[in-house]
């Protein structure tokens, strides 16, 4: 074949593969109201670069308590070209948050999408390094620098606090609600998780964390691989934690749970723990 047919053919290739790559393109909420639900996006644009660990809402709420409506959500690893590889995180549902988090390594791309009868929205995300903080600068340390917002750890996120922390109650209830996202998770996934601090005492959150397996009448010990956390020095009441953990490669299928340890600010030692259930499948 001569070099004009080779490059003939290898044009016609691109753009016959350009033409099969999703478009990628904001949910319309016009349409979405039409179908019976609102959405909230998470992304303002049609493209994002987005540091691993990084958690993704999508709310979703029905127009009207009659409409029975249901869309589909979800995040798709794909090619750089957008060529779909592997469903990551996906749900229907008609009310409620979908979350999911963006996976690594650097430089992967995934698209967040949302169908809505025959129609399907799209955001591509291409995972980007997480950004290394420039270094402080020399001088005295100042008493209002004690209140200052921390900055997230990688991979966490941070709830901004009003300008100074709130002060931490003495004494009163100590409890917490732990949520994990998705309900299902592969061997070696990514689960994203939230804490809400529902009691009167500020908690303090630590690198303690574990994953257990049910096994028949006993919660037994797996591990993981990785755990990314929040940044704050203490979670006040009312206040949100969340970070995600990535499953060891070799997990078992079955009923698992995640446990954070918070430390009770000003009653230390005494600590607190949450739980939530989650099931590990098979890919």
């Amino acid at each position: 074949m001569s070099a004009v047919a080779l490059a003939v053919a290898a044009l016609a290739h691109s753009a016959e593969a350009a033409a099969k790559a999703p478009v990628a393109k904001l949910p319309d909420a016009r349409v979405l109201r039409a179908h019976g639900v609102r959405v909230t996006w998470p992304l303002p644009g049609v493209t994002a670069s987005l540091a691993a660990g990084t958690v993704l809402r999508v709310k979703v709420r029905p127009v009207s308590p009659r409409r029975r409506a249901k869309v589909r959500l979800a995040l798709v690893r794909t090619t750089a070209a957008g060529r779909p590889l592997r469903t990551l995180f996906a749900v229907r549902i008609r009310r409620g948050t979908f979350s999911a988090v963006v996976p690594g390594p650097v430089g992967a791309t995934h698209h967040l999408t949302l169908t809505a009868g025959r129609r399907i929205y799209r955001s591509v995300i291409t995972t980007a390094a997480t950004p290394t903080a420039a270094p402080a600068p020399a001088g005295p340390v100042a008493a209002s620098d004690y209140v200052s917002a921390v900055p997230p750890m990688p991979g966490g996120s941070y709830i901004d606090p009003p300008p100074a922390l709130p002060p931490c109650a003495p004494a009163g209830a100590a409890s917490a609600a732990l949520r994990v996202t998705p309900a299902q998770v592969a061997p070696g996934g990514i689960l994203a998780y939230e804490v809400t601090n529902t009691g009167q005492r500020c908690l303090v959150p630590t690198l303690a964390a574990r994953i257990e397996r049910f096994d028949g009448d006993a919660w037994v010990f797996t591990g993981m691989s990785s755990l990314l956390v929040g940044g704050q020095p203490y979670v006040w009441a009312g206040g949100l934690y969340s970070g995600s953990v990535t499953l060891r490669p070799d997990a078992q299928p079955g009923r698992h749970r995640l446990t954070m340890v918070f430390g009770v600010r000003q009653s230390e030692p005494d600590t607190l723990e949450a739980s939530a259930e989650f099931d590990v499948v098979a890919p």
